[in-house]
């Protein structure tokens, strides 16, 4: 299984890069992204989600509407 160091938005003029070991959030609450992996809630669908130190997701981005960079 391949690992998630990255993703990139797609269909974005302006596109927003994640990646491992990234600080997100806003002033009062940044977390660091720990994680990413891919899950699959249906057949059709595949979300990507980050995590942070405690396991809570972070964000989750349809695996279709990102580009994504592998360790």
């Amino acid at each position: 299984m391949k690992t998630i160091k990255s993703i990139t938005e797609a269909f974005s003029m302006q596109p927003c890069r994640i990646s491992v070991g990234d600080t997100i959030g806003s002033w009062d609450d940044q977390r660091k992204v720990k994680r990413m992996e891919f899950i699959n809630p249906t057949d059709s669908l595949t979300l990507i989600e980050g995590y942070d130190d405690n396991d809570k997701i972070l964000f989750s981005y349809i695996a279709s509407a990102v580009h994504i960079h592998y360790f």
